[in-house]
């Protein structure tokens, strides 16, 4: 059993609340120093980066926690259950970059929808060397596996 995803998902998943707490701490000084009594507008700046924010939670927290390659099935782990993925009910893998080369991303599209639904998202692990934005050798190598596995064939 290897680990074929990042052990960083936690962390995308925890981000969202360390970055809601800031901005409350930012708001919650605004009002203690008197400055938005004097500049109300202030106020705009938490808010619109607050939204942006809340946005960017929604496509981390579709990531699955973990992902393990089994040979010939895929073992995924989401908000505490978990769900095996025979590759011969995986169609399409699908590696995509998001938002200005960050957050790199795996899409698995089901034959037929599993648990976690008709698609599974996990982030792979990082790259950390230069031209890191190119095709993902993992998920090419996946890709082929899947489309040499037999349809039927599960665990």
């Amino acid at each position: 059993m290897k680990l074929i995803s990042s052990r960083l998902s936690y962390g995308y998943k925890l981000f969202p609340y360390m970055f809601a707490a800031i901005l409350g701490f930012i708001v919650i000084m605004l009002l203690r120093s008197g400055a938005l009594r004097q500049a109300p507008w202030l106020l705009a700046a938490p808010i619109f980066i607050g939204l942006a924010g809340y946005s960017g939670n929604k496509e981390m927290s579709e990531l699955a926690d973990a992902v393990y390659d089994c040979g010939d099935y895929l073992r995924v782990k989401k908000d505490g259950r978990e769900e095996t993925v025979p590759l011969s009910n995986i169609d399409l893998v699908e590696f995509s970059v998001h938002r200005n080369g960050a957050a790199p991303r795996i899409t698995l599209r089901l034959v037929t929808p599993g648990a976690f639904g008709p698609e599974i998202v996990f982030a792979p692990p990082p790259r950390f060397f230069f031209g890191g934005r190119g095709p993902n050798e993992m998920a090419d190598e996946l890709s082929a596996r899947v489309a040499k596995a037999e349809p039927g064939t599960s665990r």
